[in-house]
């Protein structure tokens, strides 16, 4: 549910998207992503 104003547009579109049971993580590079090796979550 959001409560305030988000400024960031992109971020605002996905949590509008969000459902019941959808979860999201707002992190830095540090987050372990298993499936994905390191030169792809830069490039994203």
């Amino acid at each position: 549910m959001k409560k305030g104003v988000l400024l960031n547009s992109d971020v605002s579109a996905v949590v509008s998207r969000l459902g019941h049971t959808d979860q999201i993580a707002i992190c830095d590079a540090g987050l372990p992503d298993p499936g994905r090796d390191a030169a792809y979550r830069s490039w994203r």
